[in-house]
């Protein structure tokens, strides 16, 4: 297939999914064909069944922000033409390429499944045992779309072996154990990261109820999710406290409920001063991860000095939220969870890593 080709069969496949999130049917199934959305339909329900923290109102976003924000055509053309080697299909050596999947968020690896894809590479996938129903459902969908990719993507439920290269998702623990495995080989291995957002007491109540989403799509289980800010000495955090106290729903999912009314009694245990919304928690920690239901907050004389702490610990964060403090590629409040296709995990070029194989 051509890169040409390629990109149409994704271009489709965003539309099939913008028609499932409609719940137009008949359109999906004219792009993809008959019982594509009943795939689809059975894979969202079965994801609960996985994973609990997988509601369909949250499957339903992740979808919804793949379809918007990787598979419109205009932003696959403009994305691609950095990679100018790819239009040469005739110089490019075929690799078997394992990517094994995170499960914290929906979809989280369709990413880089769209890359290896579109560089005319063997995807060979992992699915986590987490997300499995979703990947293979949008997987089987790019099937009857384009049934060329049979070729070009596999699924599997084993470790991937007698690959030429490896793109890997986990925690610390787990990289260790893809380094023994892969590190002879071409590899990406992620670890874990934490999103942070530096406030100035400027934020207008609009910034800080997108900040909000960043704190709690998905629960807040995503590295994209904020779990640490960065606050004035003499910040006044009674609005934000207000804004956070509205998003009460999320303690209707009982475990997130069960996560937040623990992490309430260790602080009443070990008398550690916390701020309390009835939903999320707020302690003053110099960690930049946190718990579910929990963020921590550390306070700065000079953003100077927050800039110099983000520089030293870059290969730990991987969002920067922030509206009022110059840095480099801050991400708005609200948008940790829409990713561009060129906003790559870890800050390694995805693209350029394929290509070089």
């Amino acid at each position: 297939m051509s890169l040409t080709e390629r990109k149409k069969a994704f271009v489709e496949l965003g539309k099939f999914l913008k028609s499932f999130i409609a719940v137009d049917n008949n359109k999906a199934e004219a792009i993809a064909g008959n019982g594509s959305s009943s795939i689809m339909d059975r894979a969202v329900e079965h994801a609960y069944h996985d994973n609990v923290w997988f509601v369909k109102s949250n499957v339903m976003q992740a979808i919804a922000a793949i379809a918007e924000t990787m598979l419109i055509d205009e932003l696959l053309s403009n994305w691609l033409l950095h990679y100018p080697q790819l239009n040469n299909d005739t110089i490019l050596s075929v690799k078997k390429v394992g990517i094994i999947m995170a499960g914290n968020i929906p979809l989280v690896g369709f990413h880089d499944l769209l890359c290896v894809a579109l560089s005319g590479h063997h995807a060979i996938v992992k699915p986590s045992s987490k997300d499995n129903a979703l990947i293979r459902a949008v997987v089987d969908v790019l099937y009857k779309i384009e049934p060329r990719f049979n070729s070009y993507i596999t699924v599997t439920q084993n470790r991937p072996v007698g690959i030429d290269a490896v793109i890997s998702t986990g925690s610390n623990n787990s990289a260790r154990y893809f380094e023994s495995w892969y590190g002879d080989i071409p590899h990406i291995i992620r670890k874990n990261r934490s999103s942070v957002a530096i406030l100035t007491g400027n934020e207008s109540e609009d910034d800080l109820k997108l900040l909000s989403k960043d704190l709690f799509t998905y629960f807040g289980l995503g590295c994209r999710n904020v779990s640490s800010l960065f606050v004035p000495v003499n910040y006044d955090f009674n609005m934000l406290l207000n804004i956070l106290s509205e998003f009460q729903g999320v303690n209707e999912h009982n475990e997130y409920n069960d996560c937040y009314r623990y992490q309430k009694a260790i602080m009443v245990m070990e008398q550690i001063p916390y701020y309390d919304t009835g939903s999320i928690l707020l302690r003053n920690s110099v960690s930049l991860s946190a718990p579910i239901a929990l963020v921590n907050y550390q306070k700065y004389l000079n953003t100077e000095y927050v800039k110099e702490l983000i520089e030293n610990q870059q290969d730990k964060i991987q969002c920067i939220v922030c509206k009022y403090v110059d840095i480099n590629n801050a991400v708005e409040f609200g948008q940790t969870q829409l990713p561009a296709l060129n906003d790559y995990a870890d800050s390694i070029d995805t693209m350029i890593f394929l290509t070089n194989l």
